[in-house]
């Protein structure tokens, strides 16, 4: 998934899914986070807007450590997030080529 969604945002990011963000005030004022999903492609979405509103990404590394208690997503559940991740560059793609506008993608009100 990583590959394809850096060829698709044009990025090098190595991880997009582990969900630890950062983000200055001056993002959350711009980018209509709140037009975003409740669910896990939250992340997706957010990097897209960041794209869209030309905002920089830095990676910072950090250790992750899982635990035998930790969560696991079942099957389902991670081809359903996948697939809202296939639908999230999609859509920003549209949006960027102008086929199609996205209220997520649009400026604030």
């Amino acid at each position: 998934m990583t590959f394809i969604e850096n060829r698709a945002m044009g990025l090098r990011l190595s991880e997009y899914h582990t969900g630890y963000r950062a983000y200055g005030r001056q993002v959350l004022d711009k980018i209509p986070f709140l037009d975003n999903s409740n669910g896990f492609v939250f992340d997706n979405e957010i990097i897209a807007q960041l794209l869209h509103f030309g905002f920089r990404i830095k990676e910072i590394p950090v250790k992750t450590h899982y635990g035998v208690d930790s969560s696991s997503v079942g099957f389902l559940s991670s081809v359903r997030y996948g697939l809202g991740v296939l639908r999230t560059i999609f859509r920003y793609r549209l949006h960027k080529s102008g086929a199609r506008k996205y209220r997520f993608l649009e400026e604030k009100r």
